[in-house]
Parts: structure tokens; C-alpha cells; sequence
């Protein structure tokens, strides 16, 4: 879910508040998550977008943090692992815990009309009835997490990402002439010569090429070319409507509910790649495994099936390493080739007759 709302306070602890608000209920809301301990990054992402002003990190770990002994603003909670939560209503008796002065008509998420006003109507009805925490579930969370990653040992050959890795691999894609050669043949499938959605012959050619080249395992194509017909996805996929991946996927055949996510994702890209990350199994092992190792970003393995949550990882994750130069595409690209060489299939031998 995209967020508009851009420049809306001249306060940065307002603009604190309102961002740990905005991204606690994309997570809970929106992602269906239960995530409500937040990295100080990520309020402070959000609300350097929302404040005319430059939002130092001290805001976030000091100022509007409530456990702090020099803390001026009771808006934020922290637990021992540096994540921050947003403030209940009345922990602190109603002392310093929402600003005073909001600019509550203001539209928060692109495609959505909900106002600053609805999300303070939802963070009193329902977020502060939540039985959150102060620390110590998520404590316990860690220390369990830690024993996990305990047993993974560094990969030797898997170096911590760099510009210099990403080029590198960057390089061996292009040399990879089967790869390159497939994508531009769908790239101009997809691009000039079906570029709509609204026949179901032109979408069931893009979904056969598709399925084929990359062995999606849709072994029934023509349901899955009239639902993506039905679903009058053009305005949506130039818009890079987040939402759109996930209704693509879903999809009943026969009375049997399937989820053809990586699918989905590989549609919208080589429809709009910029807006469209590609997920498949290398791409989420590799996530998964820089996770565990540098602890980038919490998220859980579930969350990557969800593209919005996903595509934010990635964001993260390209943050994390200092990779912003690159784009999601050519980092996707890289996560790709890396996750096949450090993760590759295993395929059973036939026995002997």
C-alpha cells in the first residue's frame, strides 16, 4: 500500500507518532500481520516523508521514546532489542501520548480514501485494546530466534551483499544467453505485441509463454487467462496497484483454491517491472538466509507471500547493504542467480529397474 500522504506537519514528533500509526496498522490491517514492534528506520522513513523537516534518529530512539529518562514525549514504547511500538492510551495516564495538533483530513494511502482521522478512530477502537506487550513476548521471540540462528552457519561462498557482488552478478546474467534471450522474447510479448488484457486470446498466449518458460506448474491454463480477463487489470498494473499480484494468484479450478503467487508476480513484471518484483523459491531462500545471518529486517516467511510485505523487504533489504543504486529489478535479478547457485534444487535419482 502505497503511502501519499507527503509533507503534512512541520513537527517532527508529530510526524513520529503519525508514522509508527501509519505502519502499525499497514501491518496489522493491510498486511494482516501481527507486528506491532517496529525498527526505528522505518518510523523514521515515513516520517522524514511526512515532515518538512529532516527527522534525526535521536526523535525516534530519545525524544518520543517513552522509556527513555531524557524522553520529552510519551508517544513510543521500546522493548530491549532497539524496536519501537506506538504508545496505549492512558499507559502513561493520557500524559504526552498522541500530539496535540493533527492534520486528521489528510488521505494517507494512494486507490484509498481512508483519512489521518480514521486510522486515530482505529488506533483508539482497536489498537489500544490489543493485548500488546511491553518487550518481553518479543524477548522471548528473539532469544528463540537466536537459538535458530545459532545452528545456521555462514555459507563460505556467500558473500555479504555489496555493490560489487551485485555487479558481479549482474555480469553472469547477462552472459547467461538462454536467460536473456527467454526475457526479451516475453519482454516483447508482454510489452508491444500484447500489451492489453482485455482479449482472453492474447492473455492465454502471455500465460502459456509464461507458464512454460519459467514451469510455473499451472497445468490448466485458460482458468487462470479468464480470471486475469475478469479482472480488468490495465489501469491497475500501470498504476502498480500493490493488491493486484494477490488476486491474481487466488484463484479456484475445479472447486480446488490455488495460489499461483510466483506466478502472479512474473505476470505483473513483465508487465511493469519496475513496480514488480519477481518472487520464486531462490529469491526467498536467499531472503530468508541474509535474514537470519545480518538480521536486515523481523519479518516472518509467510510475509513474503504477501506482495506488498514483500516488496518492502526488499526495500530493506537493498537499504540495509547500501544497494539503492541498483533498481528492484537488477536486485531481484541478483537475489535470483545467487539463491539458484547457494540453494540449487535437489532432484531424486530414478532407481535402477
Amino acid at each position: 500500500m502505497k503511502i501519499i500522504a507527503n509533507k503534512i506537519t512541520d513537527n517532527v514528533y508529530t510526524s513520529v507518532w503519525i508514522a509508527a500509526l501509519i505502519k502499525t496498522y499497514i501491518n496489522l490491517e493491510i498486511n494482516k500481520t501481527s507486528i506491532y514492534w517496529l525498527s526505528q528506520s522505518e518510523i523514521r522513513v515515513i516520517a522524514n516523508q511526512l515532515c518538512t523537516k529532516d527527522v534525526q534518529p535521536a526523535r525516534v530512539s530519545q525524544w518520543c521514546n517513552a522509556d527513555h529518562p531524557q524522553s520529552t514525549y510519551n508517544y513510543l514504547r521500546a522493548n530491549n532489542n532497539a524496536l519501537r511500538r506506538l504508545t496505549r492510551k492512558n499507559e502513561f495516564h493520557g500524559v504526552n501520548e498522541i500530539p496535540n495538533e493533527l492534520p486528521i483530513n489528510t488521505i494517507i494511502f494512494e486507490n484509498n480514501s481512508l483519512l489521518l482521522s480514521d486510522l486515530i478512530s482505529w488506533y483508539k477502537n482497536n489498537y489500544c485494546n490489543l493485548d500488546v506487550d511491553n518487550g518481553y513476548q518479543h524477548e522471548v521471540a528473539e532469544r528463540r530466534a537466536s537459538i535458530i540462528n545459532s545452528r545456521i552457519r555462514k555459507k563460505p561462498n556467500v558473500v555479504t551483499p555489496c555493490s560489487s557482488e551485485v555487479k558481479r552478478y549482474l555480469d553472469k546474467w547477462n552472459d547467461l544467453e538462454n536467460y536473456t534471450m527467454q526475457e526479451e522474447a516475453l519482454d516483447k510479448l508482454f510489452s508491444r505485441t500484447y500489451p492489453k488484457n482485455t482479449d482472453i486470446n492474447d492473455v492465454l498466449i502471455k500465460v502459456c509463454s509464461l507458464n512454460d518458460f519459467y514451469s510455473t506448474n499451472i497445468f490448466s491454463v485458460f482458468p487462470v487467462a479468464k480470471h486475469i480477463v475478469n479482472l480488468d487489470i490495465d489501469n491497475r498494473l500501470t498504476a502498480g496497484d500493490l493488491s493486484l499480484v494477490n488476486e491474481i494468484a487466488y484463484i479456484s479450478i475445479n472447486d480446488i483454491a490455488k495460489n499461483f503467487y510466483s506466478f502472479a508476480t512474473k505476470y505483473c513484471s513483465h508487465h511493469n517491472p519496475i513496480d514488480y518484483p519477481i518472487y520464486d523459491s531462490f529469491v526467498k531462500k536467499i531472503i530468508v538466509y541474509f535474514r537470519n545471518i545480518d538480521n536486515f529486517m523481523r519479518f516472518d516467511d509467510k510475509d513474503l507471500k504477501d506482495f506488498s510485505s514483500f516488496k518492502e523487504i526488499l526495500f530493506q533489504l537493498r537499504k540495509y547493504y547500501d544497494l539503492e543504486q541498483f533498481t528492484l529489478k537488477e536486485i531481484d535479478r541478483y537475489l535470483w542467480l545467487l539463491g539458484k547457485e547457494t540453494f540449487p534444487k535437489k532432484y531424486k535419482k530414478n532407481k535402477k529397474q
